[in-house]
Order: structure tokens, then sequence, then C-alpha cells
């Protein structure tokens, strides 16, 4: 009889430990939920859901704080205060990690209570203890100390997660809740803006000055440039962070840089010979396709006609108001020699048998006489009742 109540007793130890380690982790798991429950962006959002049944529910106020509206200031201790509220319920549970966007812990957590309160995960996350799960009907209420951290760390958000549990014994219907409380950081009042020294349109080649003011103790560029001022050559936005001299940082972005492409440098086609004889002349055709011209000598089509010497260029532009300059194309005008005249060295009437002799200027490159003849002068002669003699040009 002994043995059986003894068994009986063994039996009901089975059922209250069982209860005690069932799913509804509020009641009874010491260690509380693990940590990374908070339903934070840097642990997926995973809440209070993942051990027990149902949809979280965003409430709102329900992590509260003595931190002023203007912002926490470095270094001060803050009291944060955690309530979950469910008519009727009096077992409640919750998780808190202060972080930044990038899931990063910011301050320092205090426990004020290590009786209903406990730090996990490196002390990254505040949680309740199992003497901590029973409240007044309706609802409990936690509260814990928070160290604000460094100057400069920006924004904090305090992630909760919270059951309202049933008491059931297992991790059905219980009600799930998550709450945010989001402070800035106070004293951290600086402003920047960027500006350009120039234009923010401009064609490819070209460049503009962003500057984002001076003062600063550190800057940071999205391109990743740390001057205070940079100059770019490329189409976009850039964006700056600055930091003061005591930790503080605000970020402000360049209007908006559009670079348009320049046309190719054009070609000068000629139509013949660019070195030729005055009068004579050459076309000289700019590439097609541009929206205007403009050669050296002011002509303004894409094809000109040129009869002087001088090196030729022309400058075409695009749709965008880009240009380019060709190359010199060099064209090159000789004079004509003044008329030549000729020189009789004596009477050019004469008996047969004489003769008399033609000369032309000196100084030429070449002559041509009507005979054929290509010195200078000749001997013209009349022979046979014909006069044979020379003539040039």
């Amino acid at each position: 009889m002994r043995k059986g109540l003894l068994l009986i007793f063994v039996g009901a130890m089975v059922s209250v430990g069982s209860l005690l380690l069932s799913s509804n982790e509020i009641i009874g798991d010491t260690s509380g939920p693990n940590a990374g429950k908070c339903g934070a962006p840097s642990d997926n959002f995973t809440n209070c859901t993942s051990c027990h049944n149902g949809t979280a529910t965003t409430a709102t106020g329900w992590i509260t704080s003595n931190i002023p509206s203007s912002g926490y200031v470095a270094g001060t201790t803050y009291t944060i205060t955690a309530t979950a509220t469910y008519t009727g319920l009096v077992r409640f549970g919750f998780q808190i990690s202060p972080q930044n966007s990038s899931g990063v812990k910011l301050g320092t957590l205090v426990l004020t209570n290590t009786t209903t309160t406990q730090l996990v995960g490196s002390s990254k996350y505040v949680e309740h203890k199992s003497a901590g799960t029973t409240g007044t009907t309706g609802y409990h209420t936690w509260n814990f100390n928070w160290i604000a951290p460094i100057a400069g760390s920006g924004p904090v958000n305090f992630y909760g997660s919270f059951n309202c549990a049933n008491n059931n014994g297992s991790e059905s219907g219980d009600h799930i809740y998550n709450s945010v409380l989001a402070v800035n950081e106070g004293g951290c009042s600086i402003s920047t803006s960027v500006t350009a020294n120039g234009p923010t349109t401009f064609c490819s080649g070209g460049s503009v000055a962003l500057n984002a003011g001076s003062g600063f103790a550190t800057y940071h560029w999205s391109n990743n440039a740390t001057a205070q001022s940079i100059n770019v050559t490329n189409s976009g936005t850039y964006s700056v962070t600055v930091t003061n001299s005591s930790g503080c940082s605000t970020t402000a972005s360049s209007p908006n840089i559009v670079v348009n492409p320049t046309p190719s440098i054009p070609v000068i086609t000629p139509n013949g010979s660019t070195t030729f004889c005055q009068g004579g002349s050459v076309n000289l055709s700019a590439t097609s396709g541009a929206s205007a011209y403009h050669w050296s000598n002011n002509a303004t089509a894409q094809s000109i006609n040129v009869s002087i010497s001088g090196n030729y260029t022309v400058t075409i532009t695009n749709s965008s108001g880009c240009s380019s300059v060709s190359s010199s194309t060099i064209v090159t005008v000789n004079a004509v020699p003044s008329i030549p005249v000729i020189t009789p060295g004596g009477a050019t009437t004469f008996c047969q048998g004489g003769s008399v002799n033609l000369s032309a200027p000196a100084g030429a490159a070449t002559y041509h006489w009507s005979t054929n003849a290509s010195t200078q002068s000749i001997n013209q002669c009349y022979l046979f009742g014909e006069l044979y003699g020379d003539s040039y040009e």
C-alpha cells in the first residue's frame, strides 16, 4: 500500500513538473524565453509566438520611460517600464531589447529587481523570471533601468514582445502583443546641407564640387570620400554623414547631379584636294547627325565651300547642349603668278634668215611656250616662208 502511495506521489510530482516545464514558459521556466524573442527586425521579428500559439498583435504604449521628449543624454540612467494588459488574466511575460536600426544593442540594461527580471543574450535582452509572471488581475508591470549610450549613437528602439497567458498549462490560448518605444538622442541638434559650387547639370568630362559645410570632426560621403568637399563627375545623388566633436551626427543629401553625354569627335571630309591654286575651292563636310554646327570661319552648315587658306575646325553640338571639336583640316591656296610679259631681244620684223630672241620674266618655276619650249627665252626665226619660233605660258 505504501508502495502504491509512493508511486502515486511520484506520479503527481511528474504531473506538476510537466506543468512547470510546459510550453507556457512564462509560468514555470525560470530561464525565461530564449534571447531574440523581442520582435526586433534584427531577430527576424521573432516574438513570443515562436513558443505560444496565436498571432502577434501590435500594442501601443506598453513600453514607457522617463526619457524626456528632447531625447536621452549620453551616460544618463533612465527607468523603463513594461506593462502587459489583458482583462481577467493574471499571468504575463515579456522580453525587451534596446537596439538601433542595424540591430546593435545601445546603452546598458540594469536590473532593479533580480527576483522578477533577468538579462539574457549577453545582456542584450531583459525579460521576466518565473517569479515575475504573476500580476494583478488584468495587468502586470516590470521596471528596469537603462544607461544611455555614448553621444552620437543616434535613435534607439526598445523592441518588446509580451505574452498574456490564459494559465491553462499549454501554449494554446495565449495572447501575444508586440510594442516598440522609440527615443531620440538629445543634445545633438546639429544640421548641415550639401551645396554645389556650380551647375549640377553638365556634360561628360565636366565636374562639380559638393561641399558639406565646415566645422565638423568627420565627414563620410556615400562614395566613401572623407573630405569636406568632393569633386563629382558622375550622375546621381550624393549623401554625407557629418559628425561633430561631441559625437553627434546628421546626414544630408546633395542636389541630383545630371551628366549628359558628349557627341563623338566630328570628322571633316574634303571632297577633293585641300591644296590648290587661287580661284579654286574645296568642299568640307562634317559628320552628320548633330543638332548644330559651328565652323572656325563662323559658318553654321554641315558642309562649307572653302577658297581661302587656313586651318578649319568644326564644333558640333547634340540635343543635350554638349559639344565636341574636330581636329584641324589645313587648306592651302597657292597664289597665281602675274601675267608674264614677253621681251624681244631685237626687232620682231626682220628678213628671212634672221631671228629674234624672246624672253619671259625671270623667277618662274617652270616655262611652257606655245612652241612647247620650256626655257625662259627662245630664239624665233623665219625659214622657208614660215615663222618658226616659241610661245610660252
